[in-house]
């Protein structure tokens, strides 16, 4: 299994959980990155029978309280 993230510090987390994963510094949300994840991913699986991307971007706003919160339409 190969995990991707934008954060080293999220990526060392998550192998450090998961344990026998090739992780990749990379941003699924960037269309630019995605040629060279599949160059990544193919260094150690030359065919795929599944990827999944998931790229989540929420919008936020400042309440009047400080914190943030999720914009919803």
């Amino acid at each position: 299994m190969a995990i991707t993230g934008r954060s080293a510090s999220g990526l060392t987390a998550t192998g450090e959980m998961l344990g026998d994963v090739v992780l990749l510094h990379n941003d699924a949300g960037d269309i630019g990155q995605q040629p060279i994840l599949a160059a990544q991913l193919a260094k150690s699986w030359p065919r795929l029978d599944i990827l999944y991307i998931n790229a989540v971007m929420s919008p936020t706003c400042r309440c009047r309280n400080g914190m943030s919160s999720v914009m919803t339409n």
